[in-house]
């Protein structure tokens, strides 16, 4: 049978909005490569309570309704700087990225050209809420979600792609086609600058509680905006061998913590200089070794102006 829609043949694309919640019909259309992705229209629909002579719903009442989701990734060296410029609400200057308030929004399509009527789906005014970033421990390769929130789903569906339908728009490159995936540098993960041995697993978390401004008047939301403060937290598992986090956790002890991804030649450095564990267990499993889990929460340091800095090199 053919012309049914499968992953290896669809792509996601987005383009960079000037003006939030509204398609571009100039400029470029970049592909962004996917383990997954979830970007999902939520068109609200309530059953009406009205009685009638029948006793059955009648009718549905029209809520607000907006888009979520998420995609995941494998990182990639330059590959997602305007989707982390999005996550920080600043643009990268001089290579260093932290914290602002200036909001970065997309259009984002989903193609799936070889059915036998081609199918696109677009997502307007797509902004980060933020990403999880997880090395885990069978492997060094990092993955990468993001988590997004949008107004709307163009409708009707689409039967051409985006830079097809304008002029003014073409298709981009990839600007990581050529990069491998990359991973956790050999004894980078640092608290207090010295390296962290045995490193079992990490994660990361960034969040700023993304939600919608719900309107009685329209069926899109009247804005997107952050619900939350700007939150940096994550996890890491060491194997057993003193009780020096432990201590830190018990006694509230405040400590830098960075790290390094690579692909070899490509960076990304992840620099967190007020951190405190939140957590800190070592079960008991079985006959294998001891690890201990720690959670931890990095605060605002008044001299990097930063709760997380993160700078890059090619």
């Amino acid at each position: 049978m053919t012309g049914i829609a499968i992953g290896a043949d669809g792509w996601l694309r987005y383009i960079v909005e000037t003006t939030e919640n509204t398609s571009p019909v100039t400029g470029s259309i970049i592909p962004v490569a996917i383990v997954s992705e979830s970007l999902k229209y939520n068109r609200a629909k309530t059953p009406s309570n009205s009685i009638n002579s029948h006793g059955q719903v009648e009718t549905l009442i029209r809520g607000t309704s907006s888009s979520n989701g998420a995609s995941v990734h494998e990182l990639r060296y330059g590959e997602f700087d305007a989707f982390l410029e999005s996550v920080f609400r600043k643009a990268w200057d001089t290579n260093v990225l932290i914290p602002g308030k200036v909001d970065k929004s997309f259009t984002f399509e989903r193609g799936f050209p070889t059915m036998t009527t081609a199918a696109y789906e677009r997502f307007t005014g797509v902004k980060a809420d933020g990403f999880n970033l997880s090395v885990p421990s069978d492997t060094r390769k990092v993955d990468l979600t993001f988590n997004w929130f949008g107004y709307q789903e163009i409708t009707p569906v689409p039967t051409t792609d985006w830079d097809a339908a304008n002029v003014g728009v073409t298709l981009g490159a990839n600007p990581a086609a050529a990069k491998a995936p990359m991973y956790l540098s050999c004894a980078s993960l640092k608290q207090d600058t010295v390296a962290i041995a045995t490193v079992t697993g990490f994660s990361l978390d960034v969040s700023k509680g993304l939600n919608p401004i719900d309107v009685v008047d329209c069926d899109a939301p009247a804005a997107i905006v952050s619900g939350s403060l700007f939150n940096v937290t994550g996890s890491m598992d060491l194997v057993f061998t003193n009780m020096d986090t432990h201590n830190d956790y018990l006694q509230d002890t405040e400590f830098a913590l960075e790290f390094t991804l690579t692909d070899g030649t490509s960076t990304y450095l992840f620099e967190m200089d007020t951190v405190e564990f939140s957590d800190s267990a070592n079960p008991t499993t079985g006959p294998n070794q001891i690890t201990r889990n720690h959670s931890f929460i990095a605060k605002y340091n008044a001299a990097a102006t930063a709760t997380l800095t993160l700078t890059r090199a090619a």
